[in-house]
């Protein structure tokens, strides 16, 4: 049974490090005065001039912050992302190895799994991501430009979470060992790298863009996709995936609802620093209405 146990705990700590790093950064990102993220917002007409790096690092400094403290910041509207974790992480622990036996371990199958994962690696996202960043820049378009650089922003804290649980878990592959999954034996299955990284853009894409009702459709149907072929290529475990996924959607929807509550911060600065008034001003000889800025 041990097993077992150390995997309920392994499975239930990093599913509450990916539910939890989305709570408590949205209620509060907006109710500082003047908070160090307004310099790292990345576009905009109130955006500071810092240089894209200097933003870049200084969010995922801090992103990393909020998540790996998220735990002593609990909120009551978090509690049911614990017991979908519980409950979701339960079912999928037993299904790992009967899902993972009725699969077949060579063939066709396991060779459309392998290939089709190939557009989740790190060669595959973290280009694209570039990719949007640099169109965006060279076309003028704020929203693509901020697009892609969430986009790696997301892949970059997604990634940090994911090894350091890959190394706290250390469960074995499918492949590896009897075939059971055992935790704590030196491999690298739980949680999946691929699905993370497919998920945390695919959440960016899909929340930047959803006013485009196709590319929500699209974005998770490619995350869903290279999940799916994750477990098709026997490199990983359903309950791998689940919390691989459920790390990126949660870090790259908290990045995004971050950055658009610090440059709603912003702008709310701004006009109350620059409010219009009409003020009349009156002569013996003519009636004058001054239109001023006060500061």
């Amino acid at each position: 049974m041990r097993p077992l146990r150390v995997c309920q705990k392994s499975c239930v700590s990093a599913l509450a490090i990916a539910f939890l790093s989305s709570a408590p950064g949205w209620c509060q990102t907006t109710q500082q005065s003047n908070d160090i993220r307004d310099s790292n917002v990345y576009v905009g007409p109130q955006s500071s001039d810092r240089p894209f790096v200097r933003k870049f690092v200084g969010n995922i400094l801090l992103d990393q912050k909020e998540i790996w403290t998220s735990p002593f910041h609990i909120h009551r509207s978090s509690a049911k992302w614990w017991i979908l974790a519980g409950v979701g992480t339960a079912a999928l622990l037993a299904a790992d190895h009967p899902v993972s036996q009725a699969l077949p371990v060579s063939g066709s199958t396991v060779r459309f799994g392998t290939d089709t994962s190939r557009a989740g690696q790190w060669y595959s996202v973290f280009p694209a991501g570039g990719a949007l960043l640099g169109i965006g820049l060279l076309s003028h378009d704020s929203k693509l430009e901020e697009t892609g650089a969430l986009s790696l922003q997301a892949l970059a804290d997604a990634d940090i979470v994911t090894n350091v649980v890959k190394v706290v878990a250390r469960r074995e592959r499918p492949y590896q060992g009897d075939r059971g999954g055992h935790f704590e034996k030196g491999g690298s299955s739980f949680p999946s790298g691929h699905s993370t990284q497919a998920w945390a853009l695919a959440t960016v894409l899909a929340t930047e863009y959803g006013d485009h009702k196709w590319v929500p459709y699209a974005s998770y149907g490619y995350a869903a996709l290279i999940s799916t072929s994750r477990v098709l290529a026997q490199a990983h475990f359903t309950s791998d995936v689940f919390v691989g996924g459920a790390i990126g959607f949660f870090v790259g929807r908290y990045g995004v609802r971050t950055q658009r509550a610090h440059g709603a911060h912003l702008t709310s600065m701004r006009g109350r620093l620059l409010t219009p008034a009409v003020m009349p001003s009156f002569s013996p000889q003519a009636h004058t209405v001054a239109l001023v800025w006060s500061y």
